[in-house]
């Protein structure tokens, strides 16, 4: 329950908080499989664990979630988000073919600073320093949001079938952890060390994360036009940072995805923390974690939308 004040508390006030939600899947299993031994002996407070267990529905579905697919529309488009590693992992021509493939009408990248072999797919290209976009639409007009040190953002307005759509590519500060911080060593010594380190680096990377989504946020809000907002957030669901970049949007994974939605696979580890929002005024038909090839460390997002959404 003190997770959910997340989406009240800020990092500069309470950094603690936002450490609950990076933690959250293992807090659930452990719930569950006490619940579960409640209900096997046949105890009144298997029935409490169980009823408690509905406040968790939303915060779960963010992780893991099931909807019904929606058949797409003529005016649908294809959007894709994808943080390609500075092509560490793989190199351009192969990350350009597979982006190509999939035949998205936008593509937003994180981690993106060498040129692309994409131009020759995509009729427009925007590039800002780490972060660019993609598409086959005409760019009415584009420009940064967020000159920050370490992460970066920007926006672009785009004429999708018709109707201007403010797209914002997002890469929040990242926290620069090795695997090494991470893994657990026999000495408790050590792995108290690690824990400390570990801490002071969230902590700064949260603080950073709050400076920049308090820009973000109101360009967001301020937005003339419907807006789609995708990118490598560096957060997880349920995080100061997720509640106040989904404010008044809609969570394309909830709207129309099913199964898993972790989309960082590096570490042996349900990580999600990559995107796609959109305003009520558009639609989510499909939205899915690409998990077919592994080019980066992280996985492709893939969402088709539409301009039928509420009014």
């Amino acid at each position: 329950c003190l997770m959910l004040l997340n989406a009240v508390v800020p990092p500069r006030s309470f950094p603690y908080l936002n450490l609950i939600p990076l933690i959250f899947p293992m807090l659930i299993i452990a719930y569950g499989l006490l619940t579960l031994y409640w209900i096997v002996l046949w105890k009144k407070r298997g029935l409490f664990f169980l009823l408690m267990f509905l406040l968790f529905f939303l915060p779960i579905r963010r992780w893991l979630n099931y909807s019904t697919p929606q058949a797409a529309v003529n005016d649908s488009f294809k959007v894709m988000s994808f943080n390609i590693r500075n092509y560490e992992d793989s190199d351009k021509e192969t990350i350009a073919q597979y982006i190509s493939a999939q035949e998205p009408d936008v593509v937003l990248l994180q981690e993106a600073t060498a040129s692309t072999n994409l131009t020759k797919h995509f009729k427009h290209e925007i590039e800002f320093p780490i972060v660019r976009l993609l598409t086959q639409f005409p760019v009415l007009e584009s420009g940064n949001i967020d000159p920050a040190k370490n992460g970066h953002s920007f926006y672009a307005d785009l004429d999708a079938n018709g109707k201007t759509i403010r797209f914002i590519n997002i890469y929040l500060e990242p926290f620069y952890l090795e695997k090494e911080m991470v893994k657990p060593s026999r000495d408790m010594a050590t792995n108290e060390k690690k824990a400390k380190r570990l801490t002071v680096r969230f902590f700064k990377s949260f603080r950073a994360h709050q400076d920049q989504i308090a820009e973000i946020g109101k360009f967001i809000k301020d937005s003339p036009h419907p807006v789609i907002v995708s990118g490598d957030f560096n957060s997880v669901p349920n995080s100061y940072e997720y509640y106040k970049l989904s404010d008044g949007l809609q969570d394309g994974f909830l709207q129309a995805g099913n199964g898993l939605g972790t989309s960082f696979h590096d570490y042996k580890y349900p990580i999600r923390i990559d995107y796609i929002f959109a305003s009520p005024q558009l639609r989510f038909h499909s939205y899915r974690t690409d998990r077919s090839r592994r080019l980066s460390d992280h996985f492709a997002v893939i969402a088709k939308i539409s301009l039928q959404g509420k009014e």
